[in-house]
């Protein structure tokens, strides 16, 4: 026996639903932290909740919260147990980034091999030692790259602490013979020097199995081939660092491991959808957006959530500009471009939380950071019979986009305003 009335909709719920902590009426709730998801109140897998476009031709990653990295194929979501990864595209512009021991250039010190799996990528590791200068190190990918003046290059170097505790990781000018650096104990590395080119961006984070990845990036100071290696920093001979890994990649927000060894390695960028049916997204709703670890490349923008027909005209979108402001976009034939500045998100890689909420009876847009600075906008979103597609961390046309961990996207029907939308977003 059917209850209802053609054309409503009725959700029971039992008041313990575990979606009913962001609202009772939720209509569709992805919980990517906690890999649990619904959909008009019944439980469902994660592919009826989104879809994801990857087309890169090989394996990518997802690294988990033990520290270890995940595999994925093609076109598949990257959810790990620290939520849906979305990068932009990646270009690895060095070879062999994860074959060391096999492929790596020996400038004066020895290597032997290290055993393990690290990472759960790496079996190729190895153990570097001195032979009495600091200088002493192991090259990765080669002669490295031909590099232009003054544009950012990013750099990643995965190691395990050896017996000198230390480690210099050295980008090097080959035909100048100059060298920028990183160095120090391992877990407290510094930027060393900034002879080749400047380094930015500096970040040196814990991974599991002891490994850590440092990651930055380098302005060179000329147009030349340049390359990665690291060293034990040590003026002993004997002491030693484990070298797991690295790789020169074209600046951006990630640095992601791409796994074709030899030549120009290339990822495509993750394209995530959320299939609303398109009367949800046409009536009035608001959707939750929880997002973490945000990386913008160095005055770069990045889009957050797109809601569009897929073309410029008919567009509400959610990105961070340059500034480091939250700025929502509204595009209409009828009305015309709008935007809506709102607060500022530094690119800190800390958690935020957006409630954006539009109604299409009345044209207006509201929007509300971590539950707080909420905003409004009036009158200005797009028809309601042309808004068919909602995007993740992208835009309409999928270009700028930012790396980040969605950890919740939810939609509740309604428009909110006020403490309403706030009570969502915080």
């Amino acid at each position: 026996m059917r209850l209802g009335v053609p054309g409503l909709k009725l959700q029971f719920h039992r008041g313990d639903d575990w979606w009913a902590a962001l609202h009772p009426k939720a209509v569709l709730v992805s919980d990517f932290l906690n890999d649990r998801y619904m959909r008009q109140g019944i439980d469902v897998p994660l592919s009826s909740n989104a879809t994801c476009v990857r087309g890169s031709g090989h394996v990518d990653y997802a690294l988990d919260v033990d520290g270890r990295f995940t595999p994925f194929a093609d076109n598949i979501l990257r959810r790990s147990t620290n939520g849906l990864l979305a990068e932009t595209l990646g270009t690895r512009l060095t070879n062999y980034p994860d074959t060391p021991l096999t492929n790596g250039a020996l400038i004066v010190a020895n290597a032997t091999a290290e055993p393990g799996n690290f990472l759960n990528v790496f079996s190729n590791a190895a153990r570097v030692s001195s032979n009495g200068a600091t200088w002493h190190r192991l090259t990765i990918g080669g002669a490295g790259f031909a590099a232009t003046i003054g544009l950012p290059y990013g750099f990643s170097a995965l190691y395990k602490a050896g017996s000198s505790g230390r480690v210099r990781v050295v980008l090097r000018d080959e035909p100048g013979a100059v060298d920028s650096s990183c160095a120090g104990i391992v877990g407290a590395v510094g930027i060393d020097g900034n002879w080749a080119g400047t380094i930015s961006h500096m970040r040196e984070t814990l991974l599991g199995d002891g490994v850590y990845l440092l990651s930055g990036i380098i302005t060179p100071n000329a147009s030349s081939n340049y390359s990665i290696s690291l060293s034990p920093d040590s003026n002993i001979t004997g002491e030693d660092v484990v070298v797991i890994g690295g790789w020169i990649e074209a600046a951006g927000p990630s640095t992601p491991i791409l796994d074709n060894p030899a030549g120009i390695g290339a990822r495509a960028a993750d394209i995530i959808a959320d299939p609303l049916p398109a009367h949800w997204v046409s009536d009035a709703l608001t959707i939750v957006l929880k997002i973490d670890k945000i990386e913008i490349a160095a005055g770069g923008e990045g889009y957050l959530l797109s809601v569009s027909d897929g073309t410029t005209a008919n567009i509400l979108d959610l990105r961070i500009d340059g500034s480091g402001t939250l700025v929502a976009r509204a595009n209409s034939a009828n009305l015309g471009l709008q935007e809506l500045f709102g607060t500022q998100v530094a690119n800190d890689g800390l958690p935020h939380t957006i409630a954006l909420s539009w109604d299409n009876g009345t044209g207006d847009v509201s929007l509300s950071l971590d539950g707080v600075s909420e905003v409004a906008l009036g009158r200005n979103v797009p028809a309601a019979a042309t808004i068919d597609q909602v995007k993740i961390m992208s835009a309409y046309d999928t270009s700028l986009q930012p790396k980040g961990l969605c950890t919740l996207f939810g939609a509740v029907p309604g428009y909110r305003t006020g403490a309403a939308l706030e009570a969502l977003g915080g």
